[in-house]
């Protein structure tokens, strides 16, 4: 059984008998007595397996129709809420969706798996369900955009060297601001500094647990080692899309919006289907990125054109970096480009714009070294990064500040204490000494937290009885994410041109309508009714239909007609009543009835408006149609 005839399957058996049977009715005729409702299933399968079935289906579809069924098709799985939620954007209202709902899943379009709707499988090979049907495309902007990969960059280098003039989570002091604008252009402000350092919270680029700004590293050298447009990626979609900041989506979105602009309430129902996110999300989140430059903005229009510039334009050369003899390291193209990142833990930023300068200072150094990079490796690193070999009177400086490095330390770890049998026995233990990183005093060693278990287990193999507990201290041993970011396999953003979908055809209802001659005025109003409603998809179909169809609708004059079918929808849980009000021009309204009551003025039809559930009383002599018709699935 392929996946067509397995959803249409479950959904059949989901239903109770009566709404099987009315779906039966409609499409098949009579229902025969007795029934076998897993015959009946089997044959409603097979009507809308078939080709022509959902050939005509496809033919029927509207405008509106077509609007539903293609974010039905790209929000995959929604309810009526979530689209009624980015229809409003484009001046749909509540009535006018749920009527469409109902309509579109008596017709099978739409099949509510679990309360939310699915396309049937057929319809998708046979129409254009692309969003540029929905969203139309304006002139794009330029702008220039806040976030630049190498931005973030020199955020870094201050962020490491310059922690002071920082809170915990990368945001700038205000008192601090002036000394910072030494450092960089006068074209980046203070808010876009801070625009960064959320930037680099979001990422996990800054540890947490800390009591001073604190950078995780191995993070860092993970997002940066994949380059400038994986970054821009990853920092974008943190920014934008902060409940689940996956880059996938923001990629999806610019394949989508390329370098054109949209109107407001537009490019807010894209957030909402390439995002997931709710209309107030999709709000805050293109305000906030306005605000921000990351979107580029003209009057009522929003672009991702200079995000899109700096995805797409082809990788520039590596940065030319030159040590200069008064340690100072001078980056030309550093606007350009990321491979300088390296540098920040052993350099400080002394000015940033298309050309930076680094300068290595004492405290700079020893606070690489403090964070665990040794001196060959900081070495290695500045001479790779400029392509030549350190002068020794360079190397010289910097060894004279290391020799100072050592004169103090600090340890942070597991203290094992113990008697001299004991302390014997450690340094003489080929196992247990390879543990200890250093012998602080006699009977004293100092451990590596992670080697705790292994301490534990090596002890009691080595005959210790028993291993007393650890005395703690809360730890102020910095935390972060710890997983590694991964490089995103985004397309190549070049227009495509999408089919726009075709008219409806009317060659269908018009050739269904001509065959109505042949049946009786009572039966004519009903099949017309059905085929309005373009639940009548062949001649075929409307023959079988006319074998059972009565007259279930009152107009004009007919004041007992009315009161007849209102009785009767009272009485039938199953049945509700589509109604249009004398001189009114608006659509009718479906109301579920509750009671009929009579006052001095006459009848009163006393009901709920469906879906809004709104209790309403209505005069029956102001009712020009009253129309009892089956509860649709849409409300089952």
């Amino acid at each position: 059984m392929d996946n067509t005839a397995v959803l249409l399957e479950t959904f059949f058996k989901s239903l109770t008998d009566d709404q099987l049977l009315y779906l039966y009715g409609i499409y098949l005729g009579e229902v025969p007595t007795p029934f076998h409702k897993k015959l009946l299933i089997d044959e409603l399968v097979r009507f809308f397996s078939l080709p022509q079935t959902a050939d005509a289906m496809a033919s029927l579809l509207d405008n509106e129709d077509m609007e539903i069924i293609t974010l039905v098709h790209h929000l995959n799985m929604t309810d009526s809420r979530r689209l009624h939620e980015i229809l409003s954007l484009r001046g749909w209202g509540w009535m006018q969706l749920s009527r469409k709902l109902m309509n579109l899943s008596e017709r099978l379009v739409i099949i509510a798996v679990r309360g939310n709707y699915v396309l049937h499988p057929l319809i998708t090979d046979r129409v254009s369900l692309v969003l540029d049907q929905l969203y139309q495309r304006h002139s794009p902007i330029a702008e220039p955009c806040w976030f630049t990969p190498s931005l973030l960059t020199a955020w870094l280098f201050l962020a490491e060297h310059h922690r002071r003039l920082f809170t915990t989570q990368g945001k700038l002091k205000i008192q601090f601001s002036e000394t910072v604008k030494r450092m960089i252009p006068d074209r980046i402000t203070v808010d876009q500094l801070n625009l960064l350092a959320r930037t680099a919270d979001h990422l996990g680029l800054i540890a947490t647990g800390t009591r001073e700004l604190s950078l995780n590293h191995d993070r860092i050298t993970s997002l940066f080692s994949l380059g400038e447009d994986q970054v821009l990626l990853y920092g974008l979609a943190s920014l934008m899309n902060r409940s689940d900041s996956d880059p996938r989506k923001l990629s999806a979105l610019l394949q989508f919006c390329r370098e054109h602009s949209f109107y407001r309430q537009d490019m807010i129902a894209l957030m909402m289907i390439h995002f997931g996110c709710t209309l107030e999300e999709a709000e805050q989140t293109l305000d906030f990125c306005s605000e921000s430059a990351i979107i580029s903005c003209s009057g009522d229009t929003y672009s991702f054109g200079a995000v899109l510039d700096m995805l797409l334009q082809p990788p520039g050369p590596d940065p030319e970096c030159t040590l200069s003899a008064d340690l100072r390291i001078h980056v030309d193209g550093a606007e350009t480009s990321i491979r300088w990142f390296q540098l920040y833990r052993c350099a400080q930023l002394v000015t940033f714009d298309r050309m930076a300068i680094l300068r290595l200072t004492e405290e700079s150094v020893l606070t690489c070294l403090d964070e665990g990079m040794g001196l060959e490796e900081m070495i290695r690193l500045i001479e790779e990064i400029t392509g030549t070999k350190m002068q020794e009177s360079t190397s010289k400086i910097i060894s004279n500040w290391v020799e100072g490095y050592h004169a103090l330390k600090l340890f942070e770890g597991v203290v094992l204490q113990c008697d001299q049998r004991l302390s014997r026995m450690i340094t003489g233990h080929p196992g247990l000494s390879e543990m200890v990183q250093d012998q602080l005093a006699p009977g004293i060693f100092l451990v590596s937290p992670r080697n705790l278990d292994l301490l534990r287990s090596t002890l009691t193999k080595a005959g210790v009885p028993f291993i007393p507990r650890v005395i703690r201290t809360k730890s102020a041993e910095p935390q972060g994410k710890a997983d590694e970011f991964h490089r995103i396999e985004y397309p190549m953003f070049a227009h495509v041109e999408h089919p726009s979908h075709e008219v409806p055809s009317t060659r269908i209802t018009d050739d269904l309508k001509s065959l109505l001659k042949h049946y009786s005025r009572e039966v004519q109003l009903e099949l017309s009714y059905r085929i309005d409603q373009r639940l009548m998809l062949s001649a075929e179909q409307l023959r079988r239909s006319s074998k059972r169809r009565t007259i279930f609708e009152a107009k004009g004059f007919d004041y007992q007609g009315k009161l007849q079918l209102i009785r009767q929808a009272i009485k039938s849980p199953s049945d509700i009543l589509e109604l249009s009000l004398r001189g009114k021009e608006q659509e009718p309204i479906l109301v579920k009835p509750t009671e009929l009551f009579r006052e001095k003025t006459g009848d009163i039809l006393e009901g709920i408006i469906i879906p809004e559930d709104t209790k309403v009383n209505l005069a029956v002599g102001k009712l020009f149609m009253v129309r009892k018709i089956r509860r649709p699935l849409y409300l089952q």
